[in-house]
């Protein structure tokens, strides 16, 4: 789970079945430290290893990776969580091309991320075991995040 989601590999299943082989309470420690290190290592690539390569890659089409304000970073890593479509692994990849320090990063990814994870871990767990109560308040935990989601896009939205 570390280190699958470096590449194009969604985390979504993982969450779902890791409840129901280690229960929740460890699975949400387990998660959180593997979140906390898959965050952490594709901000070293971004920034260290693979940045010569992905700025030669850019440079061939023609664009440049915008450098974010220190102001901006918040809002950035904020923007990045919440955007539809955009593949989990690409949201960390882009937050660090854009300059935005690990401790930044880390401290709007990390929890965002953990809000997901404790929705879907709940949700796996809730349906293997059959647990029709515990499933509904999975099912609205997930689409209360959502809810949120739209909520704070609509938000910057009529700022921007």
């Amino acid at each position: 789970m570390a280190f699958l989601p470096i590449f194009p590999i969604p985390l979504s299943p993982f969450y779902l079945i890791i409840g129901t082989i280690y229960g929740v309470g460890f699975s949400l420690i387990a998660t959180a430290v593997v979140i906390f290190i898959n965050l952490s290592l594709a901000h070293y690539l971004a920034t260290g290893f693979l940045r010569p390569v992905i700025d030669n890659i850019i440079s061939k089409y023609s664009f440049t990776i915008p450098k974010v304000y220190p102001t901006e970073y918040i809002k950035l890593s904020i923007a990045l969580r919440i955007a539809p479509g955009i593949p989990y692994f690409l949201k960390n990849y882009l937050n660090s091309l854009a300059g935005v320090p690990l401790k930044s990063y880390l401290l709007i990814s990390w929890p965002l991320e953990m809000l997901w994870a404790l929705a879907f871990i709940l949700l796996g767990e809730s349906i293997f075991e059959g647990n029709f109560g515990l499933t509904i308040y999975s099912i609205c935990l997930v689409i209360t995040l959502i809810l949120i989601i739209k909520l704070i896009r609509e938000h910057y939205a009529k700022i921007y």
